[in-house]
């Protein structure tokens, strides 16, 4: 492929792109950039017959708020659960490898994948389609329960003890409660400091509560790899079918319940600090005929969506913790709220959960 600027002439640094695709020995015709993705980089290459969608993974504070870390052996862990998962049936894209065999292309210091391209729609987000999204989800649980990773992901720990892992996955943040005790002392100067230092306390509330996360729960049930972000933003679909399972970025080795909690709360509530409990029910009721969960099990729900929201909300303080300009309020804004109002209701919501 000779390095043409033309075939990618909308795309700022083409040159890359198109450098990081010649080790995969396309005769490549087009590249555009795809708008999808809060974090990484994606590109439509249009190659002979054939469609690809090209990943260019973000640097830690390239999004700004997003502090990520991706090692080379981080995201391979990631390209070997999209093979194994897709060898039995799931319907998730394994990465394409390069001349040389892999699947994680390095170039100019950036890591990059190349996946099939799989025209889809975005997955709907009513009770059917929850339901359906539960059976799958358990299938996919299942499946991974086979799958025997030597570690934890790189970087990755249990998300429900965000003390102990928040600063091995977030680079240069700091520890979670070292982040909200600088927010708590804070001398705010824009909106967005005001806004951190107003609700930092409840925050540090909420850390130190999932701390009566029942850690014996990881004794009776083997953790395994989840999705990480298992909800209808991440799942493809045709005629109501789904047909594809995307971004396993945050695909890490957990509890099953951090997929299900996610997936329930999400359908439930669309990402507002609300829920439709029969909704939730719907969702867990489909998941456990697939792959049963004890009921103490399913009453850790509020732990796990407070950890996956908090993660955000305290990885957003961090970011303007090391930039104090930043202007990350209304992100920040959408997180807390949830926090604070799954604190309000987490003893009743686990009490309900419990009962199922």
């Amino acid at each position: 492929m000779s390095i043409d600027d033309r075939i990618a002439a909308d795309i700022k640094d083409g040159q890359a792109v198109l450098a990081a695709l010649d080790q995969y020995g396309l005769e490549v015709s087009k590249v555009s950039r795809l708008p999808k993705g809060h974090s990484n980089d994606h590109f439509i290459v249009e190659a002979g017959p054939g469609t690809h969608v090209l990943r260019r993974y973000a640097q830690p504070g390239q999004r700004g708020w997003n502090r990520r870390v991706r090692s080379a052996a981080s995201v391979q862990y990631e390209h070997d659960v999209l093979a194994f998962a897709h060898a039995r049936g799931i319907p998730c894209l394994p990465a394409v490898p390069n001349r040389d065999g892999r699947t994680v292309t390095e170039h100019d210091g950036r890591l990059y994948a190349l996946f099939p391209f799989l025209d889809a729609q975005t997955y709907v987000d009513d009770v059917d389609a929850g339901v359906k999204a539960a059976r799958l989800l358990a299938v996919f649980h299942r499946v991974m329960g086979e799958f025997a990773p030597p570690s934890q992901r790189p970087h990755r720990g249990f998300r429900p003890f965000l003390k102990d892992w928040f600063h091995d996955c977030e680079e240069g943040l700091g520890r979670a409660d070292e982040i909200l005790r600088w927010a708590l002392t804070l001398d705010a100067q824009t909106p967005t400091q005001r806004y951190m230092a107003e609700h930092a306390a409840a925050l540090m509330a909420a850390l130190d509560a999932l701390g009566q996360f029942p850690a014996e729960l990881y004794a009776q049930r083997p953790a395994v790899v989840n999705h990480g972000d298992y909800y209808y933003a991440n799942l493809g679909c045709r005629d109501g079918q789904i047909v594809a399972v995307y971004d396993l970025d945050d695909c890490v080795l957990d509890h099953p319940m951090l997929d299900l909690s996610l997936l329930a709360f999400m359908f439930a509530s669309h990402g507002k600090p609300s829920m439709d409990l029969d909704v939730a029910d719907a969702v867990i009721a489909a998941y456990r005929r697939g792959n049963d969960l004890s009921a103490g099990a399913v009453a850790t729900l509020p732990f796990f969506v407070i950890a996956h929201m908090l993660h955000i909300a305290i990885c957003l303080y961090g970011v303007v913790r090391s930039k104090p300009q930043a202007d990350a309020q209304w992100l920040t804004a959408i997180h807390v709220e949830l926090v604070l109002w799954l604190m309000q209701n987490r003893c009743d919501l686990s009490d309900h959960f419990g009962r199922l």
